[in-house]
């Protein structure tokens, strides 16, 4: 489960109205039915796994270096969700890369039912 890792992250959400974002560690997150919840205090994130149809691991070249995002999209390959690492030291890309690990484990599996 990728809420274990208690990484501090950028989640970008788009909808016909905006984009909204969050930054900071999921902490609480739970599984109800097709959906993903983050449920922590001050930040609530639900996402329904069944409309995602497919979900990559990005490298974006950065004046920093690469930034890794996974991003999903539904089945008309409109953008649903972009994950960034906060990565502010050197060891913070090791653990975005478990992180991301993890995450697309959660998908694979959630796919697979």
């Amino acid at each position: 489960n990728a809420s274990a890792h208690a990484f501090p992250g950028l989640f970008f959400v788009g909808n016909l109205c905006g984009i909204a974002f969050h930054s900071g560690p999921c902490e609480r997150i739970v599984g109800m039915g097709p959906w993903i919840n983050v449920l922590d205090k001050g930040h609530d994130l639900h996402l329904r796994m069944d409309h995602i149809a497919e979900v990559y691991a990005v490298t974006k070249n950065t004046r920093r270096g690469p930034a890794i995002s996974v991003e999903a999209f539904d089945a008309e390959g409109a953008l649903i969700i972009q994950f960034f690492g906060v990565l502010r030291e050197e060891t913070a890309a090791e653990a975005w890369n478990a992180l991301i690990t993890d995450i697309e484990q959660d998908f694979t599996e959630v796919a697979a039912q």
